[in-house]
């Protein structure tokens, strides 16, 4: 009796993990090179992942052997994600312009874009800076998993 319970229990959660399976939603958790590749080949498949790698002027076959997405070969996840994901995650491209040209604005638009410590680097400001009445830390997490433009303030 025992036995039989748990056969069905755990069929029960095979099927119930299969079901779960085509209902994946990618966000990226940073912004470096390989993290793009990795989205990619999930979301667009893996055609579109060695195009994105060849057109940094790497060459791919090399790239494929040094890197894995979540523990996969970017040619398995791309095939793994790419035909059971159903939805992807739709984020809406927010426009981000400065109020003027000042430094400081420009270090919170980069900040967003590139990271608050490479902007720190690149501007050479590491004082207490505000982004519309934050904290530069608070205002690039505001942003952190939205796709954001950067415009001119003529545009």
């Amino acid at each position: 009796m025992k036995l039989s319970t748990l056969a069905i229990a755990a069929t029960i959660a095979l099927s119930s993990t299969s079901a779960f399976a085509k209902k994946v939603v990618f966000k990226t958790v940073n912004n470096d090179f390989a993290t793009q590749v990795c989205f990619t080949a999930a979301t667009q498949g893996y055609d579109s992942a060695k195009t994105l790698v060849k057109e940094n002027d790497i060459n791919f076959s090399a790239y494929a052997e040094s890197v894995t997405c979540n523990g996969l070969s970017i040619r398995k996840f791309a095939k793994t994600y790419r035909t059971t994901s159903t939805q992807v995650s739709k984020v809406e491209k927010i426009a981000l312009v400065a109020k003027d040209a000042n430094l400081e604005s420009q270090l919170c638009l980069d900040a967003v874009v590139n990271g608050e410590q490479a902007a720190r680097a690149k501007f050479n400001m590491y004082n207490k800076v505000l982004c519309n009445s934050q904290s530069l830390s608070v205002f690039v997490r505001k942003f952190k998993d939205q796709e954001v433009e950067l415009r001119s303030s003529e545009d």
